[in-house]
């Protein structure tokens, strides 16, 4: 009896959101840069699908990138993608998968201290309750 309730609480915590902080979904606009899986430079125009206050997700239709590289993201002014914008960050790829449609959905940590996004997120208490 005691063996089956060990299992169904493992399960129960193999199927909880392990993620330290909440993910908004949330599209805005970046640019991306770094060295790609083959080793030659990228830079890439494309969008968020979700962020958080120390990483994002977003999908490169062009470039594939690999675990523990590092790549620059700006973020674009919505109105002209060419005009400079202060809001860079630098970011550790933490995963990259390759979709079925050919383009990489990537996972990345922000390694500068203050956070790129200008959005408030929840805090821990807020979480919980």
């Amino acid at each position: 009896m005691e063996t089956t309730t060990f299992w169904e609480e493992c399960a129960a915590q193999a199927n909880q959101d392990r993620r330290r902080q909440s993910r908004l979904t949330f599209a805005v606009p970046i640019q991306v840069a770094g060295i790609n899986s083959l080793g030659e430079l990228f830079c890439e125009e494309t969008e968020t699908t979700n962020v958080s206050q120390s990483g994002c997700q977003f999908n490169l239709g062009n470039s594939e990138v690999t675990p523990g590289s590092v790549v620059a993201i700006r973020i674009l002014p919505r109105s002209s993608p060419s005009l400079p914008h202060s809001r860079t960050g630098f970011f550790r790829v933490q995963w990259c998968r390759r979709e079925s449609n050919g383009r990489s959905t990537v996972g990345a940590m922000q390694l500068n201290q203050k956070g790129i996004w200008d959005l408030a997120f929840p805090n821990a208490e807020q979480q919980d309750s």
